[in-house]
């Protein structure tokens, strides 16, 4: 009886990982694509730390592109329609 438990258990937490690793590769997708549309300064004006540290938070609230200040209005402007476009704005 004890094995049949631990299999299910074994089973019911493979599956939640499984389910958990699908979200995560999502979002470290979407993670490297806003990364890649900041400036790069890494200068910390927008309280996150790091460009990696906005957006990771944009993944929550896309807004938070205009935290960042040293980023160009042309630059705004393309971050902004790009996520029109993608719908998550």
């Amino acid at each position: 009886m004890p094995i049949i438990i631990l299999t299910s258990l074994s089973l019911i937490m493979s599956i939640i990982i499984i389910i958990a690793d699908n979200f995560s590769i999502k979002d470290s997708q979407l993670i490297k694509e806003y990364e890649s549309l900041l400036p790069g300064y890494n200068c910390g004006a927008c309280n996150k730390g790091s460009c990696l540290g906005l957006a990771t938070a944009m993944v929550e609230d896309p807004s938070l592109y205009l935290a960042c200040r040293p980023m160009k209005a042309d630059a705004k402007e393309a971050l902004l329609k790009y996520l029109q476009e993608k719908k998550r704005l």
